[in-house]
C-alpha cells in the first residue's frame, strides 16, 4: 500500500486495534472501492467512528457493497472473519441475504434506515447451519453527489440472551408443574412498595380475589392469635445478614369464617441496588396443611384414648383390692392422658334414683360442689343438674360454654357446679 494510503487509514484510527492493522495491509486497489487516498470523506468518517467504537459495528460501501467491520464484530462473523473483510456483502452472507436484501435495497436506493430486533437468522459461520438472533440498524452514508454511497450499521448479536431467556421460561414451567404436583401456591413481597403478589392457588388457600394486596391487608386474613408471631418471623428474616429462610404455620380466616392451616415458607432475596437503595424481595410458597393438621390431630387423640385404655386397663386389673382405689387410678388415668381439668366416675344408685360420686381427680370447684366426696355432698338426684340430666335420658353431652348449652335445666346451678 502507498504511503498515502496507508496515511488515510492512521487518520482513521485513534486507538490500534486488529483491523485496524488489517486494512493496513489489505490490497484496497484490487477491490471495487479503490484504494482509501480515493474514498470520499463520507466514507472516510463512517470508518472512523466503526474502527474506534468497542460495539459491533460494519460499513458496506458502493454498489457492490464491500465490507468494512470493526474488532467488536468479529465473533459475530464466527470463521467468515478475516476473509469478509473487502469482500461483497451477498457473498459473505448468502445464506441471509434473502432476508437482508429487500431492506439494504431500500436503503441504498432511498436512503431509508431500518431498525430490526432480536430477528432469528440462520448463520452458516462455523461449519453448521445454526440459529441466531441479531438487533441491527441500517443507516444511509452520503456518497457526496446527493447519493447514497454505502451502509453504516451498528448491531448486537442476542443469541446468548433468547436461549437464556428460553431456559429461563424452561425453569419457570418446571417450577410452575412442580408447585402443581406438591399443591404449593408462591407469593412474593416487594419490602419497598409493601406489595405482596401471589399465584391462582395461593388466592385459593387465602380465599381472597385479588391478584396483590399490601401485606396488612393480607395479615388482616391470618387468625388473630397468628399475626403477632407470622409478623415476628418476618422481621427476623429481614433483618438477619444472611437472609436465612425461614418456615412457619399459621391459620387463615376464610371468608365464610372457617380455620384453614397453612405452611409458608420464605427467604429474602437482593434484587439489586435501586433510588431507595438495597432493593429486597421476601419470596415464598404456601401449601394448605389443614387435612395434615386434622389428621395428627385425629391421631393423638387415638394415641390419647389408647393409652387411656390402657392405663384404666391396668387399674382395673391391678392389685388393688379396693374399688374405690381402682376407681380413683381410672380419673387420674382420665385426668393425665386426656389432659383434663377434672374427672369423676358416678354409679348410678338405682333404688333411690341418685347418683353417687365415687372417685374423682384433677381440679376441684368450689367447696359446696357436688364433685366433693364428704358427708352429703358427692349425690346428685337423677335428672338434676348437668351430670344427672345425662344420666336420666343416657345421652352423651359434650360442650366448651356450659352455662350457654341448652341441656342444664338449672342454669343458676350450672354456673356455680360447672
Amino acid at each position: 500500500m502507498e504511503a498515502h494510503d496507508l496515511q488515510v487509514i492512521d487518520a482513521l484510527v485513534a486507538h490500534e486495534s486488529d483491523m485496524a492493522e488489517r486494512m493496513r495491509h489489505f490490497d484496497w486497489a484490487a477491490t471495487p472501492v479503490g484504494p482509501p487516498s480515493t474514498w470520499p470523506v463520507t466514507l472516510r468518517v463512517a470508518l472512523g467512528i466503526c474502527l474506534n467504537s468497542k460495539f459491533p459495528m460494519f460499513v458496506r460501501w458502493g454498489p457492490e457493497l464491500i465490507q468494512f467491520y470493526n474488532d467488536a464484530y468479529t465473533p459475530i462473523l464466527g470463521q467468515k472473519h478475516p476473509h469478509a473483510l473487502g469482500r461483497p456483502v451477498r457473498e459473505i452472507w448468502a445464506e441471509v441475504w434473502p432476508t437482508i436484501e429487500p431492506q439494504i435495497n431500500a436503503v441504498m436506493r432511498d436512503g431509508q434506515s431500518s431498525w430490526n430486533e432480536r430477528v432469528k437468522l440462520q448463520f452458516l459461520r462455523n461449519g453448521y447451519l445454526e440459529d441466531a438472533w441479531i438487533t441491527w440498524s441500517y443507516s444511509p452514508i452520503p456518497d457526496g453527489l446527493g447519493g447514497v454511497g454505502g451502509i453504516f450499521c451498528a448491531c448486537t448479536e442476542e443469541t446468548a440472551n433468547v436461549r437464556a431467556e428460553a431456559e429461563r421460561d424452561i425453569l419457570a414451567e418446571q417450577r410452575r408443574l412442580a408447585l402443581n404436583s406438591a399443591r404449593l401456591g408462591w407469593w412474593n413481597h416487594d419490602l419497598q412498595t409493601n406489595e405482596v403478589v401471589w399465584d391462582d392457588r395461593f388466592k385459593a388457600i387465602f380465599g381472597v380475589e385479588h391478584d396483590s394486596l399490601s401485606f396488612d391487608a393480607i395479615m388482616e386474613s391470618v387468625h388473630p392469635d397468628d399475626r403477632e408471631e407470622v409478623t415476628a418471623t418476618v422481621q427476623a428474616a429481614i433483618a438477619a445478614p444472611d437472609n436465612p429462610p425461614y418456615s412457619n404455620e399459621l391459620r387463615v380466616v376464610l371468608p365464610d369464617g372457617s380455620i384453614r392451616w397453612v405452611a409458608s415458607q420464605g427467604k429474602v432475596h437482593n434484587m439489586g441496588h435501586g433510588p431507595t437503595g438495597p432493593q429486597l424481595s421476601l419470596v415464598g410458597t404456601v401449601a394448605d396443611i389443614t387435612g395434615r393438621k386434622r389428621n395428627a390431630e385425629a391421631l393423638l387423640e387415638r394415641t390419647r384414648f389408647a393409652e387411656l385404655n390402657a392405663a384404666v386397663g391396668k387399674a382395673l386389673t391391678g392389685k388393688s383390692d379396693e374399688l374405690e382405689g381402682m376407681l380413683a387410678q381410672c380419673a387420674r388415668a382420665m385426668v393425665e392422658h386426656l389432659d383434663a381439668a377434672l374427672a369423676c366416675i358416678w354409679t348410678l344408685q338405682s333404688a333411690g334414683a341418685i347418683l353417687e360420686l365415687q372417685a374423682n381427680a384433677g381440679a376441684h370447684t368450689l367447696p359446696n360442689s357436688p364433685y366433693q366426696r364428704n358427708g352429703s355432698q358427692g349425690v346428685i338426684p337423677l335428672g338434676e343438674s348437668k351430670i344427672g340430666l345425662i344420666a336420666l335420658e343416657r345421652t352423651p353431652f359434650l360442650t366448651n360454654n356450659v352455662v350457654e348449652a341448652t341441656m342444664p335445666r338449672d342454669r343458676d346451678a350450672a354456673k356455680k357446679n360447672d
